[in-house]
């Protein structure tokens, strides 16, 4: 009985959004065709079909600038993450069938029972916030569903969904952006403070930048940050001569706040 419940759920929703039968080729090699009316999404790069994040209550601080969800499937069938476990390290994609990003909606449905998690975090106001919170969003069929931890998840519950998400994918490889929006921010050197000193001022100069400012950079300047930032973590220190700053670098479709691409 919940099966059906829950299927019911999925085809309420896909009529609900879908005017006539849908023309669109699917992606890659189709072996469950019974998902391919069920289950859709907004085909844009932009697009979220899928996120697992840890959400800080402080979304415009310069720090954020550089958080990228732990697992985030697109409109365009990318799946984007973070490895388990800390804040830095690499980021990983890989562009995936429409099947596999059904598979795994069908499985939240009936294996996870998304449908039937909530979420608390709007209920809240802003300022009773905790200061990070698990949260869940799946978008499908012109509809969107969130849950959290104040939703009351089963214990574990995220880092399972989590992991399957990345699951999604069964070849990543590193992602490294080849154009993002740098900003830098000047901060007072702390000896008790990860530092690191910038080595690549004839590609990217980071200490002419305007403070807090968005500039969009392409090459391997901004890679180099972007590998930095991966390696010691967004709070990191960068030294060039006798600046210190913080630094980020954005890139639409991958980092959680990036404006559009110019």
């Amino acid at each position: 009985m919940r099966l059906r419940v829950w299927i019911a759920v999925l085809v309420l929703m896909a009529a609900g959004c879908q005017s006539g039968p849908q023309t669109r080729e699917p992606i890659g090699t189709v072996t469950r065709p019974d998902l391919v009316g069920l289950i859709d999404w907004e085909r844009s790069p932009l697009a979220v079909v899928f996120r697992a994040e840890v959400t800080a209550a402080d979304v415009d601080a310069f720090e954020r600038r550089n958080d990228v969800a732990d697992c985030t499937i697109y409109g365009d069938n990318r799946v984007v993450y973070t490895p388990p476990g800390g804040l830095s390290g690499p980021v990983v994609f890989q562009s995936v069938s429409d099947e596999a990003i059904r598979v795994f909606v069908e499985e939240l449905t009936l294996i996870y029972q998304f449908y039937n998690r909530s979420s608390g975090l709007d209920a809240l106001a802003p300022e009773n916030r905790p200061p990070f919170i698990e949260t869940l969003l799946l978008v499908v069929n012109g509809q969107a569903h969130r849950a959290d931890a104040l939703g009351a998840l089963p214990d574990g519950y995220y880092r399972d969904v989590t992991e399957r998400c990345r699951a999604v994918a069964d070849s990543p490889a590193e992602l490294i952006p080849a154009a993002g929006y740098v900003s830098v921010r000047p901060i007072t050197y702390n000896p008790e403070r990860p530092s690191v000193e910038w080595q690549h001022s004839d590609l990217l100069n980071l200490a002419a930048l305007n403070p807090d400012e968005r500039v969009w950079i392409s090459g391997e300047g901004a890679q180099e940050l972007w590998r930095l930032l991966r390696t010691y973590g967004s709070d990191v220190q960068i030294t060039q001569g006798e600046t210190t700053l913080q630094a980020a670098v954005e890139a639409p479709g991958v980092t959680r706040f990036s404006p559009p691409r110019p």
